[in-house]
């Protein structure tokens, strides 16, 4: 190993340029976290502000001032050729009579380089700048450049080996994305369990919802709404085992809506909920947010949500749902419908209907929007949901848990592996340069 200066290396490269109106430059973005450089934009010179800048060429290392010390910093490929870069970018040439350029791009990728970057940051903590004279000043220390060929070519087959496992990983993570939706499907068509002549059938059932809801409407608990049409043969997207029925969301509960309404937000206070933090089948506690304990009653006038009632996204993202598993008071906003199912219909087994690919798409089919894909609460309460007998939903939902568990431990295993040999690179990465 052999020692060098840092500016041994790197040479740093001015060459200076004029912006002229009517001319088009390429201009750079240095990603982040060793992501490398790409081209950022072709502007006209007319709408560039700063006149006078660098012209930084392919092949050369170009860094950022500001985050070098965050990772951000790559050779230029050669599909940019050139571009314009202002004083932010420091760009140098690689001295390839010490250094093999594929070695050096293998050596950026390391702590040690890293380590570089960041004491060579001076200044405030939201101003650190790197600063060339120190950084050039470093030393490091680098085998002969045929010894580093050798590296380069062990690094790059363990890194083969890496790229097929995580190629493989990922194929082993969709199977298990499709086995979850698999099971779900399984479970809504009443496919998963096999059925108990002991169970009250679904018609039964039908009556109960139907009772509860009529009582609601009599005591002026929920607004009275349109007759809902029959639900024909055509709407239903899938066969039932004959114990089973189908009902419309509208009539199985009621709609806690809060959509269109932004409150004011505050540092603390009590949670808020909004579409943002429904994630499909969890509710995340990120980001968080918060209204005012004293809006609280103004706020929530169109229905208080109950610990275990349903809620889905109606759009940005369109369909995601979970089970509200909040303990205390929160308050709800924004994209969010909450279902307060009237009676015989296990909460559990309805977020798993909503989740199921046969439902997404026909609640899909009566999304607007292009951009942004939305449903009216006038099209959802028309969607049909599969009806079992209640306590066969409870026995279809214990069955789903369980094969979910696995299925989670299948994907702890896939990332555990994918961990592993990410940490295996690593660690050759640091034997070679440590």
């Amino acid at each position: 190993m052999k020692k060098y200066k840092v500016g041994q290396i790197l040479n740093r490269v001015k060459e200076t340029i004029i912006i002229e109106d009517d001319q088009e430059y390429k201009r750079l973005t240095i990603r982040m976290y060793h992501k490398g450089v790409c081209l950022r934009d072709t502007e006209l010179g007319i709408n560039i502000g700063t006149k006078n800048q660098f012209i930084a060429r392919s092949g050369q290392f170009i860094m950022s001032r500001i985050d070098a010390r965050n990772g951000a910093f790559g050779i230029i490929p050669d599909s940019i050729e050139q571009a314009a870069i202002t004083n932010d970018f420091l760009s140098f040439s690689v001295n390839e009579e010490i250094v093999d350029i594929q070695f050096f791009e293998l050596y950026v990728q390391t702590n040690n380089f890293m380590q570089l970057c960041f004491e060579s940051s001076k200044g405030t903590t939201n101003r650190k700048r790197i600063k060339e004279e120190v950084f050039l000043g470093f030393e490091v220390y680098f085998p002969e450049k045929d010894k580093q060929i050798q590296i380069v070519d062990k690094v790059k087959k363990l890194q083969l080996i890496n790229e097929t496992l995580g190629s493989e990983l990922l194929f082993q993570t969709q199977d298990i994305q499709s086995l979850r939706q698999s099971i779900l499907q399984e479970a809504v068509q009443g496919k998963l369990i096999p059925q108990s002549s002991n169970d009250e059938p679904a018609r039964v059932l039908l009556q109960k919802i139907k009772a509860v809801k009529d009582g609601l409407l009599k005591d002026k608990k929920i607004k009275n709404e349109y007759p809902y049409s029959q639900i024909t043969d055509d709407e239903k997207p899938y066969e039932i085992p004959q114990s089973w029925g189908w009902i419309r969301l509208g009539e199985l509960a009621s709609f806690i809506d809060y959509r269109g309404k932004t409150p004011v937000k505050t540092e603390s206070g009590i949670p808020l909920i909004t579409a943002k933090n429904v994630k499909m089948g969890f509710i995340s506690t990120e980001p968080r947010e918060y209204i005012a304990e004293h809006e609280y009653s103004n706020w929530m006038t169109r229905g208080i949500p109950d610990y275990g009632d349903v809620i889905f996204t109606t759009e940005a993202p369109l369909g995601n749902v979970a089970q509200l598993n909040i303990e205390g008071i929160f308050a709800l906003a924004q994209r969010t419908i909450t279902f307060k199912i009237y009676s015989g219909y296990y909460p559990v087994f309805l977020k798993y209907v909503l989740m199921s690919k046969s439902i997404r798409e026909s609640i899909l089919k009566k999304a607007t929007g292009t951009t942004a894909q939305g449903i009216k609460a006038s099209k959802l309460k028309q969607i049909i949901v599969p009806v079992p007998p209640l306590d066969e939903q409870k026995r279809i939902v214990e069955k789903v848990d369980q094969l979910m568990a696995l299925c989670d431990a299948l994907e702890n295993t896939v990332m555990q592996s994918k961990q592993e040999s990410e940490m295996l690179l690593q660690v050759v990465l640091q034997e070679v340069f440590g």
